[in-house]
């Protein structure tokens, strides 16, 4: 069984990969290497989106030859548990190849995440020594509309996002799991009957909180 993650950056996805973890499955969290290589997964191959000058360009296809040493393919195979970029962009390939799949939806209200991406964006990627370059704007431009942050984009990113994720699964709500943050849903009560596990006793772990 896979389990893949649709929640935006900045909703809990790398707590809830630790907690996939204390659970004892194999979690990965951020398979960058697929966004870089859709045609790998069966999308249409990568296409920049963005316009750039010489330099830039000459920048972007370094790092696409560096992202190709990492095969997707061992990614998903290796690993049974993923969350954050590029899933929610890919989620519905996911489900089509792993027709046993579970998913698990993080979210939070608008407000709360729009703030969150104010600070991921403008300086929280660099404080925390995130992936940044020509490729990683091209993945923020695909998932939200945007590199830097833009408060309408990122809102019509996340109304979009949520839509299509309750549009996809609202015939089958048996494989989708919503957990709301800001209500303390991202706990061990709620996501191992999910996975038909046992519940552990330790806490749920908490991770990249902005502050």
């Amino acid at each position: 069984m896979k389990i893949f993650c649709t929640g935006l950056s900045r909703t809990g996805t790398t707590s809830i990969c630790e907690g996939f973890r204390a659970l004892g499955l194999r979690a990965c969290h951020f398979p960058f290497a697929i966004f870089g290589q859709p045609e790998k997964i069966g999308e249409q191959q990568f296409k920049p989106q963005l316009s750039r000058g010489l330099r830039a360009r000459w920048q972007l296809h370094r790092e696409l030859k560096a992202l190709r040493c990492h095969d997707p393919l061992r990614i998903l195979e290796q690993n049974d548990a993923f969350s954050d970029l590029p899933v929610p962009l890919y989620f519905e390939r996911f489900e089509q190849q792993y027709p046993d799949a579970k998913f698990i939806h993080t979210t939070r209200p608008v407000t709360d995440w729009i703030s969150s991406m104010r600070w991921l964006l403008d300086r929280g990627r660099y404080e925390k020594n995130w992936t940044v370059g020509e490729l990683a704007d091209e993945m923020h431009f695909s998932v939200y509309g945007c590199t830097e942050f833009d408060e309408i984009q990122l809102t019509k990113a996340w109304s979009r996002h949520e839509n299509r994720v309750h549009d996809y699964f609202a015939s089958r709500s048996d494989k989708l799991l919503v957990l709301d943050i800001s209500r303390g849903d991202l706990s061990f009560d709620k996501i191992a009957p999910f996975l038909e596990m046992s519940v552990p006793s330790e806490p749920f772990p908490s991770s990249n909180a902005k502050n």
